[in-house]
C-alpha cells in the first residue's frame, strides 16, 4: 500500500522539521475516515470542493479513506496530496478549491469552528478526489456506527467529555445506563425520541473519530 508519508512535506514553504514539532500544534494521524460536516457534503459530490482544510498537522495512513458524513459513510475518495502550512499562508487559490470564494471568506468560516485560530497557527490542507458515492443500502447496519454499539459510544463520549451541552450528556448517560436507543428515547417520553437519541450519538461518533479517540471497527467495502 502507497502511503501519504510525513517526510514529503517537510521543509515546505522553507519550513524545517523543528516547527513543525512546535508544542502547541496538534498533530493527529488520519485513519481510515475522513469526517465531513453534512454541510459540506453536496459541494464534495458536485466537484465544487476538493480539499478540507484542518487545524494542526494530520498525517493521513491511507492513500484511500471514507468519506464520513451525518454518521454514515457516504463516499470513498483517494488523498492525491498533504500540504503543511500556517494560517497566514493560505492563499486564494486555496479558498476556492475548499469551496470558497476568497481567503478572506475562507478563514473568516475556519475561524467559526476554531475560535482561537491565529495566523501562525499550522493547518493541513487533504486534497482528494471523489472515487465513489456509497448509498446507504450498500453500508452493513453497524456503520452507522463504526462498529461500536450505542452503549459503547455513550460510554466513550462520556469518557472522553466531547459534549459541553447537558442535555446531551443526558441522553448519553440514558443510553449508557438504560443499555439502549429504545430505552433512553423511553426515558425522553416516547419511542418518537428515538431520532433525537440517534442524531446525538451520530455527532459522537464524529467527534470521536475526528479527535482520534476512536478508529472505525466495521469492515466497510472496498
Amino acid at each position: 500500500m502507497n502511503y501519504v508519508y510525513y517526510s514529503k512535506v517537510l521543509g515546505y514553504g522553507g519550513y524545517k522539521e523543528g516547527d513543525l514539532m512546535e508544542r502547541r500544534t496538534r498533530r493527529v494521524r488520519l485513519g481510515r475516515h475522513l469526517t465531513i460536516k453534512s454541510e459540506y457534503l453536496s459541494a464534495i459530490m458536485r466537484g465544487e470542493k476538493i480539499t478540507t482544510i484542518r487545524r494542526g498537522i494530520v498525517v493521513p495512513l491511507y492513500d484511500r479513506v471514507y468519506l464520513h458524513s451525518g454518521g454514515k459513510i457516504v463516499g470513498e475518495v483517494e488523498i492525491e496530496s498533504t500540504r503543511y502550512l500556517r494560517v497566514k499562508n493560505l492563499t486564494n487559490k486555496d479558498a476556492l478549491l475548499d469551496g470558497f470564494k476568497s481567503k478572506r471568506e475562507l478563514i473568516a468560516h475556519l475561524r467559526k469552528y476554531y475560535p482561537d485560530l491565529n495566523d501562525d497557527d499550522w493547518i493541513t490542507i487533504l486534497k482528494f478526489r471523489l472515487i465513489k458515492r456509497i448509498s446507504g443500502e450498500e453500508i452493513e447496519e453497524d456503520s452507522t456506527y463504526c462498529g461500536y454499539s450505542p452503549v459503547e459510544i455513550a460510554r466513550l463520549a462520556l469518557a472522553y467529555g466531547i459534549f459541553q451541552s447537558s442535555e446531551k450528556r443526558r441522553i448519553l448517560a440514558l443510553v449508557l445506563t438504560r443499555g439502549s436507543i429504545r430505552e433512553a428515547a423511553l426515558e425522553l417520553g416516547g419511542l418518537h425520541r428515538r431520532g433525537i437519541v440517534r442524531r446525538v450519538l451520530r455527532e459522537a461518533v464524529e467527534k470521536l473519530i475526528e479527535h482520534g479517540f476512536i478508529k472505525p471497527k466495521s469492515s466497510s467495502k472496498g
